[in-house]
């Protein structure tokens, strides 16, 4: 049986890069990245993703409080509409971890956040766009049962939420950060 010459990383694996020191603390000695600018500059990506984040929910939340036609019982609209809400959570969670994660951010962190938005940003643009899409195929073929207002109110918050969508992908896309090699354990 061949044997792979890449040992296989698993879920926890991210655990080898603590090493204990003599006196019985462990310490992170793996890959991390460094925000490339100041302190001010990150910070003002962390608030402007929040502010992205906020809108998010609140277009996500409004969504489901309101009354439309294909939100009371329409499969296709409603699983989309979840899908998109779930989404944008995961990225707000995923934007505390990261604010939480300090600098330089370690690799595991890195890779949980930073180099998950972008799916979980497309993921969230395109299930608000099937809830859009979905929406509308129900008013087509049901009528709005006088529920016109909230049809506009749920079509224009699915739209804010693919806006913030793409603009959290756009915003962290800019966002530079820098690879800092693993530091060897020292042999004791």
């Amino acid at each position: 049986m061949p044997q792979n010459s890449k040992p296989k990383r698993n879920k926890r694996a991210y655990l080898n890069d603590f090493h204990q020191t003599l006196s019985g603390e462990y310490i992170y000695q793996g890959t991390t990245y460094t925000f490339e600018g100041s302190k001010k500059e990150r910070m003002h990506l962390y608030y402007k993703l929040l502010a992205i984040g906020v809108v998010l929910a609140a277009a996500g939340l409004t969504s489901g409080c309101i009354t439309a036609p294909g939100t009371l019982n329409c499969f296709y609209v409603l699983i989309p509409y979840m899908a998109a809400f779930l989404a944008s959570a995961s990225l707000i969670w995923g934007l505390c971890r990261l604010w939480a994660g300090g600098s330089p951010l370690r690799d595991y962190i890195y890779q949980a956040t930073l180099d998950q938005f972008q799916t979980r940003g497309m993921l969230t643009a395109i299930s608000a766009g099937c809830a859009m899409v979905g929406e509308i195929v129900y008013v087509i073929r049901n009528g709005s049962q006088g529920m016109v207002s909230g049809m506009i109110l749920f079509l224009l918050c699915q739209a804010v939420t693919v806006a913030g969508s793409l603009l959290w992908i756009r915003t962290t896309e800019n966002s530079c950060w820098i690879k800092n090699e693993a530091v060897k354990p020292k042999a004791e």
